[in-house]
Order: structure tokens, then sequence, then C-alpha cells
């Protein structure tokens, strides 16, 4: 793509542009001749999706032998205007990065196609003013930022992917990981949630005052995805449980837990993932149950229940200039 970032909006009939708009449109065709024909490093830069662009060739050079790297900065910044410590600030931010390699393709061997060797590291902000809980105090379930727990550099995850292609003459009918895990990245996910800032949404999801299920909480563990169809799924996962899986001081490297105090967590979820309205946005309803099988000071002993899953992403998605007015105050530009 070359030229300026399009520059995407509605008009609708009867309403005037508003001020911001007009100049804003006026800016883009007057910066157009500025713009050179030919594609030129800034020109490449600009028009990427990293801001790292591809590190001097390394990126492509390495997706060539089935190696891909990503990574992510986000910051969010938390105004308390009133609590029972006064007001306040804070900014809470980490850094992710991710590396996958495809085994059949870096080792050239046709049997391994669909085997992939993943892993994610992550720093986050362990200062005094990355936390506003350290003003509001509120419990660590409801904890405004997400980004709180955890702290430091910790290891996210890492371990083994397969998902053989054409099984039954199905693309993605199963897909198998076996590793050290993030439970919470396998199970409730909520694409929306990214748009929320505080730990019971886009965190804990609504488990977190049960069991660890946060995204400090790694372990072993192994899932199972069945996907018939596109548009239905059954997700299994089984995982060593430990206690203070998400303590700061680990940094996610108890590959042993606290035995003889270790356990077994069970989670499943089945559900549909349908097309909705002209516009087929996807949209995910599931349910399932999860045990985890532990005793620790701050969860106490063996728990169960059921989950409850729901995505209305044409909802979400048909209201976008609500979420446009969010994006601008979460920052995370990709890596």
């Amino acid at each position: 793509m070359t030229g300026l970032p399009v520059v995407e909006g509605h008009v609708r009939p009867g309403r005037p542009l508003s001020v911001a708009k007009a100049f804003l449109l006026v800016g883009c065709f007057l910066a157009a001749p500025l713009r050179a024909a030919d594609e030129d490093p800034f020109s490449r830069w600009w028009d990427g999706q990293r801001v790292s662009g591809d590190l001097l060739g390394l990126r492509p050079a390495a997706a060539e032998h089935g190696l891909t790297l990503t990574g992510r900065w986000r910051g969010i910044y938390f105004g308390v205007l009133e609590s029972e410590n006064g007001s306040g600030n804070a900014f809470s931010q980490e850094v992710v990065f991710n590396a996958a390699l495809d085994l059949g393709k870096a080792l050239r061997w046709e049997a391994l196609e669909g085997l992939t060797a993943f892993g994610e590291g992550r720093w986050r902000d362990a200062g005094p003013g990355a936390n506003p809980d350290n003003l509001v105090e509120a419990d660590s379930l409801f904890n405004p930022s997400r980004y709180a727990g955890g702290t430091g550099w910790r290891m996210v995850n890492f371990g083994l992917r397969y998902a053989p292609p054409g099984v039954c003459g199905v693309d993605d009918l199963l897909t198998a990981q076996v590793g050290w895990l993030r439970p919470q990245q396998e199970f409730i996910l909520q694409p929306v949630a990214q748009f929320f800032a505080d730990n019971a949404l886009a965190s804990s999801r609504g488990l977190g005052g049960n069991i660890p299920f946060s995204s400090s909480f790694s372990t072993w563990g192994g899932t199972l995805e069945v996907k018939p169809v596109p548009w239905q799924y059954t997700k299994l996962g089984l995982f060593m449980s430990y206690p203070n899986p998400t303590s700061s001081g680990n940094h996610g490297l108890m590959f042993r837990g606290e035995p003889p105090e270790n356990g077994l967590f069970f989670i499943g979820e089945t559900g549909l993932k349908p097309e909705l309205g002209a516009a087929k946005l996807p949209g995910k309803y599931g349910f399932g149950g999860y045990f985890y099988g532990e005793d620790n000071e701050e969860f106490g002993g063996n728990k169960f229940g059921l989950l409850l899953v729901g995505r209305p992403d044409a909802l979400a998605r048909s209201r976008r200039a609500g979420l446009a007015l969010a994006q601008p105050l979460l920052l995370c530009p990709a890596l």
C-alpha cells in the first residue's frame, strides 16, 4: 500500500462535517503530493503494521525459516478524582514478546507440518506509581488496572501446538497444545475485553474471585480443541494447580509448583461461533465448567463451577463510534 493512510468516515445526509473532520480531510489532500510515489524506507515504515518495521530485514528473513517474532507495548493512564486516600494518578504499562517457530518449515520436513513451537515473555511496571489500587484499595478482583499483578519480568508460556492439516477433509478440525501454558489465554476468550482496563473484565473474566484465573497464572498442562465445522467448537484443558501461582515473586517460573500441595485444574467449554447479520460479524456463545483442586490460604479448598460465554461482537462493532472514542486512551503499538 502506498500513499497516505486511509481515513475512513461516514457522512450522513443533512449532517455537516465537524470543523475537526474538515481540517483533517483538507490536511490529507494537501499532504498527499508530499509523499513520494516510490516506496522509500520511511514510507514502508509508515505504512507498515509494526513500529519496529522489519527489524532491518531480520523479521522477513526469519519468516522464511518459519520463525515469527512479534511484540506489543501497552500503557494505560488512570486519573483518580476521589478516593479514601484522596486524588491522584497512575500509569500502568507492560511489554510483551512472542515467538513462534513452524517446525515443518524450519526443518524442511513435511511430516512436521502443523507443528509449532511457541513462547511468550513479558515485563510489567512494578513501581508504586503504576498501580491505581494503591489509592482506591479495592479487592484484587476489582482492581482498576489489569496490569497490577504479576509485575516485573515473567515467563508467560512456552510449548508445542499441533494442528494437523486436512484431517478428515476439514481444516482446523483438531488443535492440541502441551507445555507451560496460561489457562486464561485459552478459555473464556473475549476479544472485546481489550477495550477495558479493569481486572474483573479484561483479565480474570469473573473467575478471579474463585480461582487464580488471571493473565499471571502459568502452569503445566495441555488443551485439545475440536472444530468439526467453522461455527462449532469444543475445547478441553487439564492443568497443574498449585498455591499462589500469580505471585510477582515467582516470575512465572514455578515449574515444580509447591509439592505436596499441587493438584489438578480441569476446564471445558463448548459453543457456537455464528456469523451474524448481513455483514457476517463473528459472535461466540457457549457454556462449560471447571474444577480447581488445590488448597491454599487465598482461595480455600477445591472449587468447581459453571461457565457461560457470550461475545456480542455484532453489537459492539455496530457501535464503532463508541469504541473509537476509547481507543486513543489505550496506547498499544505492535512491536
